[in-house]
């Protein structure tokens, strides 16, 4: 109980409205079966990083994540979402840096991804982990 008492005199201290904070909660902790568009939107591009990559294993993860930004389903799939003006060299460190934390492992698991073309045929996890 003390955790919420120290929540609450912060909010009240630095007049912050409950519902905002509230709000800000669960766009930052939102899971991907819930629909926020931040969190659809990183898994889109979860998916298309493991098809990149599965068209070209050899290469890099940097080498991979480049191809990926500049290709043209990306920038499409970039223009659903409320982004802000596409910069392609700040998509590519931001979606190299986001793969590679270790608190998106709770995303790369197989039920999240499907096999290009095959909606309803899950990657293998085993095939998650060597691809990432």
């Amino acid at each position: 109980m003390k955790d919420i008492d120290e929540l609450i005199k912060y909010l009240k201290q630095n007049d912050i409205d409950p519902k905002v904070a509230l709000n800000v909660l669960k766009r930052e902790f939102a899971t991907a079966q819930s629909g926020h568009k931040k969190t659809v939107w990183k898994m889109i591009k979860f998916q298309l990083y493991l098809w990149e990559r599965m068209k070209t294993p050899n290469y890099t993860r940097l080498d991979t994540v480049t191809r990926l930004v500049n290709s043209i389903a990306y920038k499409k799939a970039y223009d659903q979402f409320p982004n802000p003006p596409f910069n392609p060299d700040k998509e590519i460190k931001n979606l190299t840096q986001l793969i590679a934390e270790p608190r998106q492992d709770k995303f790369f698991i197989s039920k999240n991804f499907s096999h290009p073309g095959r909606p309803t045929q899950k990657l293998p996890q085993a095939l998650i982990e060597k691809l990432r």
